[in-house]
Formats: C-alpha cells, sequence, structure tokens
C-alpha cells in the first residue's frame, strides 16, 4: 500500500513537472511590475522607484528563473512528504504487535 502511494506521488510530480517544464507562457499585456509602476504612476505622478533591479533578465531567462522556481518548490514538497510518510510509519504501531 505504501509503495503504491509513493508510486503515486512520484508519478503526479512527474506530470506537474512535464507540465511545468513543457508549456508556452501565456502572452499577457506587459509583466506584472511594469503594470505595477504604470499604476503608481498615474495614482502619484511624482512617483520615482527607491531601487533599481539588481538583475533584469529578458524574457526567455525569466522564464527559465520561474521554471527553476517551480522544480525546486515540487522537489522540496515531495521530500517533505516522503519524510512525512516515514516518520508516519515509524510511530505507527505495528499490525502483528497488537493483541486480538
Amino acid at each position: 500500500m505504501v509503495a503504491r502511494s509513493l508510486w503515486l506521488l512520484a508519478g503526479a510530480v512527474l506530470v506537474l513537472a512535464l507540465t511545468v517544464f513543457t508549456t508556452r507562457g501565456t502572452p499577457v499585456d506587459g509583466d506584472a511590475d511594469e503594470r505595477a509602476q504604470a499604476l503608481a504612476t498615474t495614482l502619484a505622478p511624482g512617483y520615482e522607484p527607491w531601487v533599481a533591479p539588481v538583475l533584469a533578465p529578458d524574457d526567455a531567462q525569466e522564464a527559465l528563473f520561474f521554471r527553476l522556481q517551480t522544480a525546486t518548490g515540487l522537489l522540496l514538497f515531495s521530500a517533505v512528504v516522503v519524510v512525512a510518510g516515514r516518520r508516519a510509519r515509524r510511530s505507527a504501531p505495528h499490525a502483528s504487535a497488537s493483541p486480538r
């Protein structure tokens, strides 16, 4: 039963990872940063940013960073689920040890 659950989890993670890495970005009218800056300029015409970006990646690099972030999140989530499952199995009483 546990092995089957792990295989199902691994399959779900694989499907999610393949979806993330094979889909193209959807077209959006500007990114969130540009829209926020335009809104701030509209609401407060004298607005000037306090800091400048350290790294300004192009669209391809930005997509790569978001995909790496998603893959890292999937990996960490999977590791937490596996560790939690192992701890639950260790702390659960065995069926053969229970009196009848």
